[in-house]
C-alpha cells in the first residue's frame, strides 16, 4: 500500500506487511480490528467510488 490515505491507520493497525495493493496480516487477534474495518472501508469507497453507478444495461461503468 506504501504512502496514501491509509498510511495513518496502517501505524495504528498492528503487525502487519504491505505489497502492492495488498495488506498482510498473519493473525487478526494481533491486529486491531476497528482500524482494519476503516482500511477495508475507506479503499472499498476509493474503488467504487463513481465506478459502480451504472447496471450493465444502463451503459456499464464510468469511464
Amino acid at each position: 500500500m506504501g504512502p496514501g490515505p491509509n498510511t495513518d491507520l496502517l501505524e495504528r493497525l498492528g503487525p502487519h506487511t504491505t505489497g502492492v495493493g495488498c495488506l498482510y496480516i498473519k493473525d487478526l487477534e494481533d491486529v486491531d480490528l476497528n482500524v482494519l474495518e476503516t482500511i477495508v472501508a475507506r479503499s472499498y469507497g476509493t474503488v467504487t467510488d463513481g465506478t459502480y453507478t451504472l447496471r450493465a444495461h444502463e451503459g456499464g461503468h464510468k469511464k
